[in-house]
């Protein structure tokens, strides 16, 4: 289980001795936000045992907790924070939820039966799939071919060198996060709405620094 990962590195450097580099190397992560034992235990469970759990979850912003019947499928473990990822019941409604938001669970006696989960979302949350196109700066190229950024893409190269990226995915938000990471290595080309997001928040950048056109305010 992941839960001992950190464990499992600590067993074998020291083994190794201090003199010998770690096989593996993890960026710390203290201070993140993880799911409570009993949460993690009771949802563990329920997705090795097919059984459906009664959460109480309460989203970032909102008011008040609230509770969900959830056919749970997964854990997902992002930058540090781990993700539940199943279906609503009895609706069938696919669903991700933050583990660390979850405040209790509870195991049913409900089963349920796995049905094919396709994953669209370019990050953690899924959503209606659209066609994207990015061309990326010949100097950056080999960053972006080196790694499968999601199932659906396909790479070419321009007849001027720049990498063009292709893929039908969701998750707007997490993507043009990704694509603005590279600076103005990265064109996002299509769907026209999603080019427009980063021109909008370059813009807010802009207006919320305190140096503008190398001038200070």
């Amino acid at each position: 289980m992941f839960r001992n990962f950190e464990a499992a590195l600590a067993k074998l450097e020291s083994q190794l001795g201090p003199s010998n580099r770690p096989v593996f190397e993890t960026r710390a992560t203290s201070g993140r936000p993880a799911p409570a034992d009993s949460v993690y235990d009771v949802l563990l469970e329920g997705i090795l045992s097919n059984r459906r759990c009664e959460i109480v979850y309460r989203r970032r912003g909102a008011k008040a907790a609230k509770r969900h019947v959830v056919e749970p499928y997964t854990f997902m473990l992002v930058d540090g924070l781990t993700y539940l990822r199943g279906r609503s019941a009895p609706e069938g409604q696919p669903l991700t939820f933050a583990a660390h938001l979850i405040s209790s669970a509870r195991l049913l006696d409900e089963r349920f039966s796995r049905r094919k989960m396709t994953r669209t979302g370019f990050g953690v949350f899924d959503g209606k799939p659209e066609k994207v196109e990015v061309r990326f700066h010949p100097d950056i190229a080999p960053f972006i071919v080196e790694k499968t950024w999601h199932t659906t893409q396909k790479l070419s190269v321009d007849t001027d060198g720049w990498l063009v990226f292709r893929a039908r995915l969701s998750g707007m938000h997490e993507f043009v996060g990704w694509v603005m990471s590279w600076g103005d290595r990265g064109q996002i080309l299509r769907p026209e709405s999603w080019a427009t997001e980063v021109v909008r928040r370059a813009r807010g950048i802009l207006q919320a620094s305190p140096v503008r056109g190398g001038r200070s305010r």
